[in-house]
C-alpha cells in the first residue's frame, strides 16, 4: 500500500465550492485522504488557518478562492496574496518545502476542474513526501528531584 499524502482544501463556498457540490452530483467524491472545509470567502483564510492545518499533520494546503472579477470581496484580494507570499517565506525559512502550500484564485469552475486541481496538487505534494517539519513531536522530559 504506498502512501497518499493527507490534504486540506481550503474551498470558497461563494464560488469554488459550487464546483464541489457538482462534482458529488456527478458522483465524484474527493479521495479520503483530502479534507474540503467550506469558508464563506477564501479571503478570510488567515496564516494560523493554514499553519494550523500543517502542524495538525496535513502533507499540503491549497486555498481554492474565485478570481478577482467573481469575488463578492475582490478588494481583500491583493492584500491577502501579499499576506500568502510571505507566509510562503516563512515556510521555507523555517525548513517547509515550497509546494506544500498553494493559493488558487480562479473563476468558478465546473466540479471537474476543481478536481483536477486537487488531484494536480496531491500529485505535487505526493512527490515531495511526508511533512513532518510542523508536527509537534513530544520529547521525553527529564525529572530534576
Amino acid at each position: 500500500m504506498s502512501w497518499e499524502p493527507g490534504i486540506v482544501v481550503f474551498c470558497c463556498s461563494e464560488c469554488r465550492c459550487t464546483g464541489v457540490e457538482e462534482a458529488a452530483g456527478s458522483n465524484c467524491k474527493a479521495p479520503c485522504n483530502v479534507r474540503i472545509v467550506r469558508v464563506p470567502c477564501a479571503s478570510l483564510i488567515s496564516e494560523y488557518m493554514i499553519m494550523s492545518a500543517l502542524r495538525s499533520g496535513a502533507d499540503g494546503i491549497l486555498v481554492a478562492g474565485g478570481s478577482f472579477d467573481d469575488c463578492h470581496s475582490a478588494g481583500e484580494k491583493v492584500g491577502d496574496h501579499r499576506r500568502f507570499v510571505l507566509l510562503e517565506n516563512l515556510l521555507e525559512f523555517i525548513g517547509v518545502e515550497p509546494g506544500r502550500v498553494h493559493l488558487s484564485w480562479e473563476s468558478a469552475s465546473p466540479g471537474d476542474q476543481l478536481r483536477v486541481l486537487i488531484e494536480n496538487f496531491t500529485e505535487e505534494v505526493k512527490a515531495l513526501g511526508p511533512a513532518s517539519k510542523l508536527v509537534k513531536q513530544l520529547e521525553p522530559v527529564q525529572v530534576v528531584e
